[in-house]
């Protein structure tokens, strides 16, 4: 099964080879594979590959953004830099249970680290989990979710982290008690919020 996030596409053959089941994602997706021994699964994005049997795992690759994340739920994956002729080779990461990697575009897997996966994963429950994210990732987030363009010209502002979580607020009551945190005012115009610092 598959769950793609806002402004996410997976593009996928109408029948899967015998010995391999491989996918294309642009954006972000959580996957549950089933373990077929004779036909393992490959995740293709822009900058890292994917390879897993059988496991629940969370691929993030937006075009804006400037790294791949993968984070496992269960079961075990390795990752590697797209372009790697062996996927065997030493450019790949195993990740178990959560742990992540990040593949920064045009560079190698980062060693796995342990994490929280619910942080990664809380879109699927269509809530928001902010831990030290820079507000322009938080925004860029919301941009893709509520299909809204937010302009902000304010630097320090842009790179201001943000902690919190919204599980149950509309998209209104999250951007007051966010511009309340962050002590910003903000102005609709059509389908365009201007923060105003």
């Amino acid at each position: 099964e598959v769950w793609l996030n806002a402004s996410s596409s997976l593009t996928y053959p109408i029948r899967f080879d015998e010995n391999v089941r491989e996918v294309y994602l642009d954006g972000e997706a959580w996957f549950e594979v089933r373990n077929q021994e004779d036909a393992e699964f490959i995740v293709h994005t822009p900058d890292a590959i994917v390879r897993v049997l059988g496991t629940e795992f969370n691929v993030r690759a937006y075009d804006e953004e400037e790294e791949v994340e993968v984070v496992v739920g269960g079961g075990v994956v390795s990752v590697h830099t797209s372009g790697t002729e062996n996927l065997a080779g030493p450019a790949g990461v195993r990740l178990e249970k959560n742990e992540m990697s990040r593949v920064p575009r045009g560079g190698e897997p980062t060693p796995a680290q342990q994490v929280d996966v619910e942080r990664y994963t809380s879109w699927l429950r269509g809530d928001f989990i902010f831990v030290e994210t820079p507000f322009y990732r938080v925004l860029a987030e919301w941009e893709r979710q509520y299909n809204v363009d937010f302009n902000i010209e304010n630097d320090e502002l842009k790179a201001t982290p943000l902690t919190g979580e919204f599980r149950d607020e509309t998209f209104e009551e999250m951007l007051r008690l966010t511009s309340m945190a962050l002590d910003f005012g903000y102005k609709y115009d059509g389908g365009t919020i201007t923060i105003i610092k």
